[in-house]
């Protein structure tokens, strides 16, 4: 545990000097993409618009913040599977749970995405935001927030994974094959 949340404050520190030097996304060099793997990574994009037009969400509500900067008026979206797959872990455990989702520097696309189920309701720090829907909670800190805004927390099951994913990210240049890493704008 201890582990984990030393490994997340190095990425926050990581993340917050890029930012304030100006952010990764401007002094980062992106590699030529050939014509027909942009195409490919077309075809996706639209693929996956087309799958969650027509899918259940809502804008979840932002209910704390422990920082003045806000996160102006879009948050986070949290759609039906994963309000239900939440409403199950919080079945499933004696305590309330609380999904944090955070933006860390590293994957294949220079950034990833990260899931972690915190029991007990999960401590907020003073750079979190909550967001809450149907009565399931969802912590990103103010530095992830701005890679997600507008983007869609999903829980995707299929015979290769269980897991929650971002959809449709807008701040998301494009994306691995995998999903969990993408490039931001």
């Amino acid at each position: 545990m201890q582990r984990h949340i030393a490994r997340q404050a190095a990425g926050l520190a990581r993340r917050a000097a890029a930012l304030s030097e100006g952010g990764w996304a401007a002094t980062a060099q992106q590699p030529a993409t050939p014509a027909a793997a942009r195409t490919t990574w077309q075809q996706r994009q639209q693929r996956q618009q087309q799958q969650h037009r027509g899918f259940a969400s809502a804008q979840a509500e932002p209910v704390a913040s422990s920082s003045s900067s806000g996160g102006g008026d879009s948050g986070l979206t949290v759609s039906d599977a994963a309000v239900q797959r939440l409403k199950e872990l919080a079945g499933e455990s004696s305590e309330p749970v609380v999904l944090r989702v955070t933006v860390e520097g590293g994957g294949c696309s220079g950034f990833q995405y990260e899931f972690a189920i915190e029991e007990g309701g999960g401590s907020l720090a003073k750079t979190d935001r909550l967001f809450e829907r149907d009565g399931v909670r969802v912590v990103c800190d103010d530095i992830s927030l701005e890679f997600l805004k507008g983007a869609i927390v999903d829980f995707e099951s299929d015979l290769m994974r269980s897991a929650f994913v971002i959809a449709a990210n807008p701040n998301a240049a494009s994306s691995c094959g995998c999903g969990s890493s993408f490039v931001a704008k």
